[in-house]
């Protein structure tokens, strides 16, 4: 970034201070990009209440779920159903078809029935032809989530967003480490809360 802007103070001949005004110009709209996404991060982190925690691998949910209760950061929920965000360390379809199971979607709404013809039953010597619906074929899915280990990400229930993430690696998976980094976790997490 240096390089251009020398590049364009001697190519137009520009002087120090418009150099700085420039830079400034660049930094201000940068951060008008970025403070939106943001405010808009914050915003639904601070409506966070109650987290529901799914399992984890080397049982880090439950050194989460003592870490969150123990500094009073959010209330760890076993009913889903209270749950305002969801913890979980993989994110993917194998994510999507778990909250499918924990909220199914509500059933569609019945068909309206149709008025019968005033003519009378003129279609009834004609069978009824229905095209079979075709099998969806159950693929395994390709992602590369499931290989992120040791990410970690809070998603809204209703919005299925990911309104917060910490990359954390325990060095080993001791009882004392993993409660240590879930902890360092819980930490950062109370201070994105407060917007540090």
């Amino acid at each position: 970034m240096r390089l251009l802007f020398k590049a364009v103070l001697m190519a137009g001949g520009m002087t120090r201070s418009m150099m700085r005004t420039m830079k400034l110009s660049f930094v201000l709209m940068c951060a008008a990009f970025v403070a939106p996404a943001f405010s808009a991060s914050q915003a639904a982190l601070s409506q966070v209440r109650n987290v529901y925690l799914l399992p984890m691998r080397s049982g880090f949910e439950q050194y989460l779920a003592n870490q969150l209760t123990m500094n009073g950061v959010l209330s760890v929920v076993t009913d889903p159903e209270k749950a305002d965000a969801i913890f979980t360390d993989h994110i993917g379809e194998r994510f999507e078809r778990r909250l499918e199971l924990l909220y199914p979607p509500p059933p569609p709404p019945p068909p309206p029935e149709e008025p019968e013809p005033a003519g009378g039953d003129e279609d009834a010597d004609e069978p009824d032809v229905t095209e079979p619906e075709e099998e969806v074929e159950d693929r395994k899915p390709i992602s590369t989530f499931s290989r992120g280990r040791g990410n970690l990400f809070l998603v809204d229930r209703q919005t299925r967003s990911v309104i917060w993430s910490i990359y954390y690696e325990p060095k080993d998976n001791t009882s004392k480490t993993l409660n240590k980094t879930a902890g360092e976790v819980v930490e950062q997490l109370s201070g994105a809360m407060l917007g540090r």
